[in-house]
């Protein structure tokens, strides 16, 4: 059991490296490593509207399938989406909700993939 959960909580580190990455880390690439400013908002609007979303998703979805539904994840997404008031100076409180919504469908299908093989390897 103590195993179990210290790789739980690795799983979870790596989680939120991926979660702060693309709350901060985009915007520190498109601010500072970006001159074109018409790129870097490109980089920006898509990463609001588009990459962040289906990176929730799929992390989610990844660690519902190897670990089971997790409400430690999406108060990971929760949790961590204020970072983004240093870059943007404001809260828009749709986005949290949405991304977190990303994450909770993306972890609940993971956990169903994630029971559907236990299933399997029980009864073959």
């Amino acid at each position: 059991m103590e195993r179990l959960q210290k790789e739980s909580w690795k799983s979870l580190a790596v989680v939120a490296l991926i979660i702060l990455f693309m709350y901060a880390g985009i915007y520190l690439i498109a601010f500072h490593l970006i001159s074109d400013t018409m790129l870097s908002k490109e980089l920006v609007v898509g990463n609001i509207l588009l990459y962040t979303p289906i990176v929730l998703f799929l992390t989610g979805l990844l660690y519902g399938f190897f670990n089971g539904f997790s409400p430690s994840l999406l108060a990971l997404v929760l949790l961590l989406y204020p970072v983004t008031i240093f870059f943007f100076k404001e809260w828009i409180i749709l986005y949290q909700i949405v991304y977190t919504l990303c994450a909770l469908i993306g972890n609940g299908i993971g956990a169903l993939l994630f029971t559907q093989k236990k299933k399997m390897k029980k009864n073959p």
